[in-house]
């Protein structure tokens, strides 16, 4: 890997990085100047092995490493191992055309995943920006492994799509499971249909047992009962925030769900409660690997290595300082404690101590 990186001094300037504490401060310069990041500005790294390295808590760099991202500075694939830098190809950009010959080597070195597509791809913005000089040189494969990338990323709205269905079928109410016709319904919920969000009318009266064709008004009004409802926008700004959640990290969850474009309801609040409690873990932790991870859901057998024990009572420094009621004895146990006390003292009197006559 290249042995210096450019680093603009304005970046103490940049309002998102004067706002990241301190610990993500320093995990951002670590990732700059990290000896394993690439000429294209990706790391295959965790979180952990990030942590090891400075030898912090696992925790604390999970924290900065998600208020870097969610300040959209960086990507990160927890599960893939691999984090990008954003912007980091526009303060380090190839200063000759021989700098192109390694990098189809190094995208070879990367985990294969959605993050690792939408990068690649993001070259083509790049590359369009060089000079003709610049872009002749850039070899074939190079070219062919960013047209791959661009024809991955077309794909992955799909692969997302069903992702999340999978992830957030808490999302679609009980009133859309249940329409007036069974058989439209038990399709969209059992995903038999291609596209079931797109269903049409007129894909549904054919289905329909029709009578006799009377008149063109008829068909108007069977179209106006069997086309389907909009959705119903779900309201976030009711929902109430968690009592062991602070404000702040409430608020960013939020914001990570909304970048997501997946709502949260108190069934999913619920759902995530359910599935920390079979893990062993708290709500917070739950949310925080979700975050870390880029996972639009959790379950608790994807962390299974990591479960705790699942009937552990977490008790706050409140519950376990609180101030203990005064002690009472019995009046047998008093006197009990007295007679034990008393045997277990030396108590002598003058008139047993030897005669020492003469002795001064």
């Amino acid at each position: 890997m290249a042995r210096y990186r450019k680093i603009d001094v304005r970046m103490w300037n940049d309002r998102k990085f004067r706002e990241l504490s301190d610990n993500a401060k320093l995990a951002f310069i670590l990732l700059l100047t990290h000896p394993d990041t690439t000429q294209i500005g990706t790391v295959r790294t965790r979180v952990s092995n990030l942590a090891d390295e400075l030898g912090w808590q696992r925790d604390a760099m999970s924290h900065a490493i998600q208020e870097v991202t969610l300040n959209g500075m960086i990507d990160a694939d927890e599960k893939a191992g691999l984090m990008v830098i954003n912007n980091f190809l526009k303060y380090n950009a190839p200063s000759s055309p021989n700098a192109f010959k390694s990098w189809r080597e190094l995208i070879d070195l990367m985990p294969e995943c959605d993050l690792l597509d939408r990068h690649i791809a993001s070259l083509k913005t790049f590359v369009d920006s060089l000079s003709a000089g610049m872009r002749n040189a850039i070899p074939n494969d190079l070219m062919d492994a960013i047209k791959d990338a661009i024809s991955h990323v077309n794909e992955q709205p799909s692969r997302i799509q069903e992702q999340e269905q999978e992830q957030e079928q808490e999302t679609y109410t009980r009133t859309e499971k249940n329409e007036k016709h069974p058989e439209v319904s038990e399709n969209f919920a059992g995903r038999v249909c291609e596209k079931p969000a797109s269903l049409k009318t007129e894909t549904i009266e054919e289905e329909l047992p029709l009578e006799e064709p009377k008149v063109q008004e008829a068909s108007v009004s069977k179209k106006e009962i069997v086309e389907p409802k909009p959705k119903k926008e779900v309201k976030t700004q009711s929902l109430q925030k968690p009592e062991e959640l602070t404000d702040e990290f409430w608020q960013d969850f939020l914001a990570y769900r909304k970048q997501k474009k997946a709502p949260v309801t108190e069934r999913v609040v619920s759902l995530l409660r359910k599935e920390a409690k079979t893990a062993g873990w708290k709500l917070e932790e739950v949310i925080n690997e979700m975050m870390v991870r880029n996972w639009t859901g959790f379950k608790a057998d994807w962390v299974k290595d990591d479960w705790k024990d699942p009937n552990a009572h977490w008790v706050s420094a409140a519950e376990y300082n609180k101030e203990l009621p005064p002690v009472t004895y019995s009046t047998g146990a008093k006197t009990k404690f007295v007679e034990k006390l008393h045997a277990g003292m030396r108590a002598y009197d003058i008139k047993d101590l030897p005669n020492n006559k003469g002795q001064r």
